[in-house]
């Protein structure tokens, strides 16, 4: 199971939000909060980086919820929560983009989190 790095809440959103749509590490079914949405970003690196970018992403992106290094076309996968007003463009170009090292990012918007359900 790969290590998650969570990050505290944006301030725009209460801490019980964000807490449920984790899934607050009980197992159970992940409930979605009307205030929050997921993201995912490939991010493709400068030769070498790619653990740096990771790094500094996971240390300065408070909407980071896990950060996965991968193989193919791009270097690394950022899983995001954003509230669900934010501008998910404006979110890649100025915060993950802006990252020194990143070349270049696919983003992919969720609709729905499937979870197994457990007796």
């Amino acid at each position: 199971m790969p290590r998650q790095h969570r990050r505290p809440p944006p301030s725009s959103a209460p801490a019980h939000d964000v807490a449920t749509a984790l899934g607050a590490g009980t197992g159970r079914r992940i409930e979605r909060e009307a205030a929050m949405r997921a993201i995912f970003v490939q991010i493709k690196c400068e030769m070498g980086h790619a653990y740096r970018v990771a790094r500094e992403m996971a240390d300065t992106i408070e909407e980071l919820s896990e950060m996965h290094s991968t193989s193919g076309q791009y270097d690394l996968l950022g899983k995001f929560y954003l509230a669900n007003d934010q501008d998910i463009g404006l979110f890649v170009v100025e915060k993950v983009q802006t990252v020194e090292g990143v070349k270049d990012t696919y983003t992919i918007q969720t609709f729905n989190a499937f979870t197994a359900t457990r007796g």
